[in-house]
């Protein structure tokens, strides 16, 4: 089942320099989730009701050994004690420092242990990537073969951070993996035009072959802000947050996604993206950790009582709960569309001014509708699909080169960021009435 190729909400019009990010499109699970008609506009697809998850092979393989090899890990993997998960692994930028530190609060109680690139390097011991739970912040590049660190500093210094070489024999059976990097679970053909390193799997095929049971990551280019979280921040956390509560990888994905749709996240063309990009990779049935039941005592010994016929009424309350969500976002849905008129001068000024105040060399606006498309009982009367317009979304990109990938006649990953990984920084706003009532700065991740 290939994945279906989506618009891009923040793509540019022509190129790059007209507004928008280069990704032609948004390889996407998403649709496969809901039950919306066909459509390759992302904003059709905002009500995610059932579980979808992917065993890959390398693209273009002669011989399917990888997917042979994943179906008996998935054949063979059984959940684990929750102290099987108490050790993490939490990586970040250091530029992203303050950010991670509030995800990883939140996922793990504290913040003492996580690592930043630099000055940690891609030297990864066994022992390093022994914990089961990788919680992963940092950058990603087209068809490439590592994770990139960036200097809070010094933004053009990006040494390598992890790279996928370097987690054969150190990957534990179990370990789950949620990535926010750009590009952080694209699979590509290895051999194939524009691959940065011949012969070299890619990031999440290199943790899956090494023995992980999931991974949770972007197909595209992802965005968060620098000192806040949301977008790809908030995705990324509440996935490995529902694993380490003892859903099963599909179940935790499908929670992330309604999660992530019904937070606070406001509506503007990332929030789109960032929904229709992130996708799993691994058996969706797989329980990385054991659900705490009722136990009885055996000669002493605590044993837990599995009730086979209770488990399975449960099953079926909690798909027709998540079912019930996923309807009712989508029939609450908001849909953008692109706004064809003039944005007032004044809006203009105002909005460049706040860019220029950023460092930005933001050249174009791009406006859109908000339109709710609203169920008959929120709207008050008997017609479906009753529609009002809300407000506009405005979003400025950083006019930007296309990435370069690093020189194709070496193994080694690029050494430095200066066009080898996006670096693409996302001004949006919400207008109402002429005037704006709130913006946020966002970067590639």
């Amino acid at each position: 089942m290939p994945l279906q190729l989506l618009e891009n909400p923040t793509g540019a019009l022509k190129t790059s320099a007209d507004g928008g990010d280069w990704d032609p499109n948004v390889p996407s699970d998403l649709p496969y989730a809901c039950d919306a008609p066909f459509s390759d506009e992302p904003a059709d697809f905002q009500g995610p009701c059932r579980v979808v998850g992917r065993l890959p092979d390398v693209p273009g393989a002669k011989s399917p050994v990888l997917l042979v090899k994943l179906l008996r890990l998935a054949a063979a993997a059984k959940p684990l004690p929750r102290s099987a998960y108490d050790d993490w692994l939490a990586l970040s930028t250091q530029s992203w420092e303050v950010s991670t530190r509030k995800s990883v609060k939140k996922l793990f109680g504290s913040a003492s242990k996580l690592l930043t690139a630099p000055p940690h390097a891609d030297r990864w011991s066994a022992r390093a990537l022994a914990p089961r739970a990788h919680f992963i912040n940092c950058h990603g590049a087209v068809k490439d073969i590592a994770f990139y660190g960036e200097d809070k500093k010094d933004h053009d210094e990006q040494p390598v951070a992890i790279r996928g070489p370097g987690l054969a024999g150190k990957v534990r059976p179990g370990t789950v993996v949620s990535a926010e990097c750009c590009y952080g679970a694209q699979v590509f053909d290895s051999d194939g035009p524009g691959t940065a390193h011949p012969g070299r799997l890619c990031m999440a095929l290199q943790y899956l072959r090494q023995g992980a049971c999931g991974v949770f990551g972007a197909t595209t280019i992802a965005y968060g802000p620098e000192r806040d979280n949301d977008f790809a921040d908030v995705i990324c956390r509440i996935f490995l947050e529902r694993v380490l509560a003892g859903a099963s990888l599909g179940r935790a994905a499908l929670e992330a996604r309604l999660a992530y749709l019904k937070s606070g996240t406001s509506h503007n063309p990332v929030r789109l993206k960032t929904i229709a990009q992130f996708y799993l990779l691994g058996d969706p049935s797989i329980h990385p950790v054991a659900i705490a039941g009722p136990y009885v005592s055996r000669k002493g010994v605590r044993v837990p009582v599995y009730d086979g016929e209770a488990a399975a009424k449960d099953r079926k309350r909690r798909r027709a709960r998540l079912r019930r969500q996923g309807l009712a976002l989508q029939n609450a849905r908001t849909v953008l569309k692109r706004y064809e008129g003039a944005v007032p001068p004044r809006l203009q000024d105002e909005l460049f001014a706040l860019a220029q105040g950023f460092g930005m060399k933001a050249k174009f606006i791009r406006a859109f509708d908000l339109v709710a498309a609203m169920s008959a009982s929120a709207a008050g009367d008997d017609t479906p699909g009753t529609s009002w317009k809300a407000a506009h979304a405005l979003m400025l990109i950083d006019a930007a080169e296309e990435v370069v990938g690093p020189p194709r006649d070496t193994d080694e990953p690029a050494k430095a960021g200066r066009g080898k990984v996006p670096r693409i920084r996302i001004l949006l706003a919400q207008e109402r009435a002429s005037k704006i009532v709130r913006y946020k700065l966002i970067v590639s991740r």
